[in-house]
């Protein structure tokens, strides 16, 4: 069963190649470019609903009382720098994925529900992805949970074509989230006759830090075993400098409730704190909502990369007709 999601974001400007900077081989079709955003694709940098906005305040903090604060109260750090890197990443990501042509997009959560729900807005109208839950679905008892809940979303978008192409975008620390889900991916097609005879094509976008913790070569793995015209895998790496989600857990957006015997996940929206440092010094955070209040930080480094990119050419906005919406 897919789940569904509230977001903050809305598609605020629209943004195509710039032809002067455009080279064969990148991400817009030669066509698409020279025409400079008439009829060519666009990607839009994300807003967060007047709503929604103006979820923290801040307060400039000292050095002394930034050591007081992560070494006697664990407030965790989150680096401006780092920020702006998941954001320049999350254009990136958008560029490539307009000319890959899907028949499905899976966003596992809860790694996946930032990086899609921001791509969902990038490429409002040719990007969609939809969620389910995940939540450590590597371990061998969630299996065929897990496979319970991906079979009829795999069934409701089959195209019943000789190819399936199932597309996979998620964060990795360890890898073995993705290679379980892979697994699982196989299972089904190997277990019903309506895909025995197709091609699945699987590709797996991922954004992962370098970090001691992450383990790259088991990231890699998610493309060995692939079967050539039966079920091929690839693999595009991301490299961020933090996935930030995992040193602000309420950041993530997402708890475990249970009922009736059951785990299940569901959006939250809990208060919190933390450290913003830049090269001008570090801020105490204090944030009503710390989903939202990420997703406000998210936007604004997105949205800085793409006005200030010379790659990229501002064509219009179409922000009041989703603010009106809201």
């Amino acid at each position: 069963m897919s789940i569904n999601l509230t977001s903050t974001y809305a598609p605020s400007g629209a943004f195509c190649p710039n032809p002067h900077f455009w080279t064969p081989g990148s991400y817009a079709p030669a066509a698409e470019a020279a025409a400079a955003g008439a009829a060519g694709f666009r990607i839009y940098n994300p807003g967060v609903l007047a709503c929604y906005r103006d979820s923290f305040s801040t307060q400039e903090i000292e050095t002394k009382a930034i050591t007081l604060l992560t070494q006697c109260e664990k407030i965790p750090i989150i680096e401006q720098a780092q920020l702006d890197v998941y954001g320049a990443t999350c254009v990136q990501l958008s560029k490539d994925l307009h000319s890959l042509d899907s028949h499905l997009r899976l966003g596992p959560l809860r790694g996946a529900a930032r990086p899609c729900l921001l791509l969902n807005t990038m490429n409002s109208g040719s990007v969609f992805y939809t969620f389910f839950d995940y939540k450590a679905g590597c371990q061998p008892q969630k299996t065929n949970r897990v496979k319970e809940e991906l079979y009829p979303i795999i069934a409701a978008a089959d195209p019943q074509d000789a190819i399936y192409r199932i597309q996979v975008v998620d964060t990795a620390v360890g890898g073995y989230g993705i290679n379980a889900l892979k697994q699982y991916l196989w299972e089904i097609k190997d277990s019903y006759a309506q895909f025995r005879n197709q091609k699945w094509e699987l590709d797996f976008r991922i954004i992962h830090a370098t970090d001691d913790r992450t383990d790259i070569g088991n990231i890699e793995r998610v493309k060995s075993n692939s079967q050539a015209g039966v079920f091929e895998c690839s693999l595009n790496r991301y490299v961020v400098d933090d996935l930030i989600m995992d040193d602000c857990e309420g950041a993530s957006g997402f708890e475990v409730e249970t009922s009736n015997g059951r785990h299940l996940l569901k959006q939250s929206y809990k208060p919190g704190r933390f450290l913003l440092k830049s090269p001008d010094g570090a801020r105490l955070v204090q944030s009503a909502a710390l989903v939202t209040t990420f997703d406000e930080l998210f936007s604004k480094s997105i949205t800085e990369e793409m006005t200030t990119s010379p790659d990229l050419k501002q064509v219009g906005v179409v922000w009041q007709d989703y603010e009106l919406k809201g």
